[in-house]
Order: structure tokens, then sequence, then C-alpha cells
């Protein structure tokens, strides 16, 4: 079994972002990232001189993957790779959202390619909602892997006085319409007016460029810019600093469930407050994500105010970290790999 990375791809989704702390531009195309990284033999680079694939190109990573029985893809590379004569199946991470409610060439290879694919791996409950809508063979729930040795709590927290408040953190990025960063905004403001005590709140400088506009012209509007942090967007190392210290990680308030951001943070014993809708959840876990559920922007100040309290901040930090033990830990999910593809081989002999 092998990796291929793709060398032109931005910074954050290269295994560098991962073990450095990195001051770059995550988004700066052809940085080579990937050379800073001692990789093991099983990790091989698909040399990409530009953003968008020339025909030259597609026939070398052809070229790549011939000698494989299975090919697990991750968007876009579906669109083009649906086209050699190997099996494949399709990770799906959120692409599904994106196509939705489109009709263009890309949405119609991508239907294509979900329809050709031996199966869909599922790591969203919420897009269970969306799936049947795309014409699939099969489909299997495997949540995201959290390297939950490497993602864990501080030893000891850093040191704040008593008179600087609660550390708030946001690592999601600008996107209201399917982070609700404008709710999170709003219930801040409404908790600083209702406690009248210090607070911070870290919010990321990343995302959909008008959606970063509008979330500071909201910030100044509630007259709250002196109680907010921007920080970058962060390499690893730093991330996962910025979840042990912060007293609550604040996530995504739409589709009803996290991504990467809510178990990191949970492993780290960092309290998670997001919207978590039970159906879909319950059905992919058999239980629900022990969160702190806010959808308006009310519940998330009722919740600031809840975390106020130190023992339920304890008690939800250390509950969230079995949590993410039990269902998102690589030696659980590795077994779970296993069987699948052992199931792939003994479908496709």
């Amino acid at each position: 079994m092998d990796l291929i990375i793709d060398s032109a791809d931005f910074g954050m989704a290269l295994p560098v972002w991962e073990e450095y702390e990195l001051d770059i531009d995550p988004y700066e195309k052809n940085t080579k990232l990937w050379e800073h990284l001692k990789m093991p033999d099983w990790v091989k680079v698909f040399p990409r001189s530009q953003f968008k694939l020339a025909v030259d190109q597609v026939a070398v990573l052809f070229r790549m993957v011939r000698d494989y029985d299975l090919l697990h893809l991750h968007p876009f590379s579906p669109l083009f790779l649906q086209f050699q004569s190997k099996p494949f199946v399709i990770h799906e991470a959120g692409w599904l959202r994106a196509l939705c409610g489109e009709d263009n060439n890309s949405v119609k290879l991508a239907r294509r390619a979900y329809a050709r694919a031996e199966s869909v791996v599922m790591t969203n409950p919420d897009l269970y909602g969306v799936l049947p809508h795309f014409k699939h063979k099969s489909d299997i729930f495997i949540p995201f892997v959290i390297d939950t040795d490497y993602y864990r709590p501080a030893q000891k927290k850093a040191h704040r006085s008593d008179s600087e408040g609660l550390l708030f953190f946001s690592p999601a990025r600008h996107v209201w319409d399917i982070k609700g960063n404008d709710k999170l905004i709003r219930g801040f403001a409404k908790y600083l007016a209702k406690r009248r005590r210090n607070a911070r709140l870290i919010l990321t400088n990343w995302g959909l460029p008008e959606d970063l506009v509008r979330s500071r012209q909201l910030i100044r509007k509630l007259g709250i810019a002196d109680a907010i942090e921007w920080v970058n967007p962060l390499s690893k190392p730093r991330l996962i600093q910025i979840y042990q210290n912060a007293d609550a990680t604040f996530d995504q308030y739409v589709i009803g469930g996290y991504g990467t951001a809510g178990p990191e943070a949970m492993a780290c014993g960092s309290p998670l407050v997001t919207y978590f809708r039970p159906y879909w959840n319950l059905k992919c876990y058999g239980e629900l994500a022990p969160v702190l559920n806010a959808f308006t922007d009310d519940e998330i100040a009722q919740r600031m105010m809840e975390l106020e309290d130190e023992e339920t901040r304890l008690r939800h930090g250390k509950a969230g970290r079995e949590y993410v033990l039990k269902h998102h830990a690589p030696q659980v999910l590795a077994k779970r790999y296993v069987e699948f593809y052992r199931g792939m081989e003994a479908r496709l002999s």
C-alpha cells in the first residue's frame, strides 16, 4: 500500500503541515513543502508543476497508479482517475456539499465517478442526508482518524491570571453558510454584554474573502473588537497548543456535525461547543458525542456562561477525550480499514 502526494497541493493538505511550526502561506502553490519532510518509501510524490492538470501530467499520474490493485481517491482525483482501468473507492470528506445544486462539467464528471466507484467511504454523518441523491454502488462509514498520542491534553496548562478571563477558540474557516461564524460572533457579544467580564475569542484568518470581511464588519458593529484575537492558519503543533490552553473550542453551527477540528479539540481535552443533530450521528456512531450542543447565538452565549464553571469544563474535556479514543483513534480505525480492504479484495477477486 502506497500514498501518493500531490506536490502542488496547498500547504495544509501536506503531511509536513502536521510536523513543523511553519511560517508560510498555506495557499501558496508549488512551495514544495513535502521536501521538508523525510518520508518513508511508501510515500510517492506526483510532480505536478501547476494548479490545473495538463494532459501530459494526467498521463504521468496514470502511469503512477497502473501497478495498484485498488485506488483510494480523495477529491478531486476521481474526476480524471475514473477513466483508468483500476477499481477505486472515493474518500468523501465534504465534496458532496460542493456538488449539491451545481450543474457543470465538473459536477457531471463527479457524479459519474461516484456511480463508478466500488464504494464511498463516508466520514461525515450529516452527508448521509445528501448521498442518496448521488448514484453509488455501496458506502461505509469510517470517521476521521485522530492521532490521539499527538492530539492530547497538555501536561500543564499555560498559566493565565484570573483577570484575563476565559479563552475561547474557533478554528473554523469563515464560511457563514456552512460554519455559522456569524452566530458565534453574535453569541460571544451577548455573553460579554450579559456577564460583563473579561473573555477573549480567537478566530482564524481564513475562509471565503467575502465572509471574512463580513465577520470583521459584524465584530466592529457589535463593538467587541478588543475581545477578538485573529490568527493566521496554524500548522498543527501550534494549533494543538491553542486547543490545549483554550477553555473551550467552538466549531460550527449549521450542518449538525463536526469535521476534523471537533475531535482534534476533544482529543486535547478541550470542551467542544457545536451544533450536533442526533439522527445521523446516532446512526453512525451509536451514541452522541459529549459536546455542548448549541444552534442559535443565544444558545452559544448560554454555553459560554456554563463554561465559566471549572468543573463543567473538566467534565466535558475528559468525556470528549474518552469519546475520541473510542471512535477516532488510529488503532480503532486501522482495524476498520483493514476489514474494508479485505472485503474489497474478496469482492473484486
